[in-house]
């Protein structure tokens, strides 16, 4: 495993980082306790030393699971992020980033983490107009200053979030989705280098699109969020996937997935989406063994520049 700075937090991080949303159990289909712990094992066995979960992630059993999994490990070895910003704890669900719920909803996640304080703590996609307001910006400050967290850092979805986001100093990370089929945030990777800004990519298997091993047509199974997608979208990114193997085999996906965002020096890890142990040891290869040329990674990059954006159409179902 390789390992990059996170911008200018001093903190060296793997190339592929654990992403903690499946273990939750509410977003990938079920799963079990024993499952994940033994997928976290593999990923620390591979040298991943760095686990992105949030307190939304299965409503507090990813964070819960993460502590378990890091007891009597060398925690100076390990950055642990989480994220808060989606009131779960009453009905209905709902987005709530005001400074007295964000301090409630750190104080419960330290508490199932078991630590004192968080290596990042990021705010769970924000809506622009509080990153711009600077409010998102002032509770990072204020949690940083109270030693809850040790770097602050927002989740965005769009670019203009992390284009505004990028203009406030107490915003030292930013989490973005980016994959072959979706490089819109290219454009803030500039502004982020210039500013020791760290940058997290999640999404870059596209939620498991970039594996190939869905067709259009496959069921997922309940309590799984991809269930939600639309066939006709579907159809269309399929057509896309195939273009893809024209550069590089169908065998060589989801590494190559990996691999081409890896190219990306500006990124300082990779956040994949991880549920079972020979996940982990897979990932982890695309540090370990990169095989794409740079050839391969031109060709790739100028496939879907007319039309990035890889889209989770939701489909009512």
């Amino acid at each position: 495993m390789k390992y990059r700075e996170l911008g200018r937090s001093g903190l060296k991080v793997s190339e592929i980082g654990f992403g903690a949303w499946a273990i939750g159990g509410d977003a990938y289909g079920p799963t079990s306790d024993r499952e994940s712990l033994e997928a976290l094992e593999a990923a620390w066995d591979r040298g991943i030393n760095f686990f992105d979960t949030a307190d939304s992630y299965g409503k507090g059993r990813s964070e819960s699971l993460l502590a378990q999994f890091l007891k009597g490990k060398p925690r100076g070895d390990v950055c642990v992020a989480t994220k808060a910003g989606w009131d779960f704890y009453q009905a209905p669900v709902r987005k709530r980033f005001d400074a007295a719920y964000l301090g409630f909803a750190l104080e419960r996640s330290l508490r199932r983490l078991k630590a004192e304080a968080v290596d990042l703590f990021w705010l769970h996609n924000p809506p622009l107009e509080l990153i711009q307001s600077g409010e998102a910006a002032d509770v990072l400050k204020e949690l940083k200053k109270a030693g809850k967290i040790r770097f602050g850092g927002i989740s965005v979805h769009r670019v203009e979030e992390a284009q505004s986001a990028l203009e406030f100093p107490e915003v030292e990370a930013l989490q973005i989705p980016f994959n072959v089929m979706d490089t819109r945030m290219e454009a803030v990777f500039a502004e982020a280098v210039r500013k020791k800004t760290a940058l997290a990519a999640r999404e870059p298997l596209a939620s498991g699109w970039l594996s190939g091993k869905y067709p259009a047509d496959f069921e997922f199974p309940k309590g799984d969020h991809r269930r939600r997608w639309h066939a006709d979208k579907l159809r269309a990114d399929e057509e896309k996937f195939r273009l893809l193997c024209g550069v590089v085999p169908k065998a060589g996906w989801p590494k190559a997935a990996l691999e081409f965002v890896l190219s990306r020096g500006e990124i300082a890890s990779v956040l994949v989406g991880i549920k079972q142990a020979q996940q982990a040891r897979d990932n982890a290869e695309a540090s370990e063994s990169p095989e794409l040329t740079q050839n391969q990674i031109m060709a790739l990059s100028r496939l879907f520049k007319e039309e990035p954006i890889f889209q989770q159409g939701l489909n009512p179902r």
